[in-house]
């Protein structure tokens, strides 16, 4: 399940643009590559909308995926 709202909100707007936390990641073996995670978040969020999925916001609560939440992630690797 995908992240609610406001979760991927968090994500795009601190973690995902934090280069700390990305050369942290990379130095413990991981691949961090922003661009990449955003094309596959776009792609993701495509197709829950799509299907009409749900989003995890905590535990046995969930929110239904709309159009707004795809925005939120660019598909050309950047994020709004």
């Amino acid at each position: 399940m995908l992240a609610a709202k406001i979760h991927l909100q968090k994500w795009v707007a601190e973690i995902l643009p934090n280069d700390e936390r990305s050369s942290f990641i990379a130095s413990q073996g991981f691949i961090s590559d922003r661009d990449c995670s955003t094309k596959v978040a776009h792609w993701a969020y495509q197709n829950a909308a799509t299907a009409q999925g749900n989003t995890w916001v905590r535990p046995k609560c969930s929110e239904v995926i709309g159009l707004d939440f795809v925005g939120m992630v660019g598909g050309d690797g950047s994020f709004t």
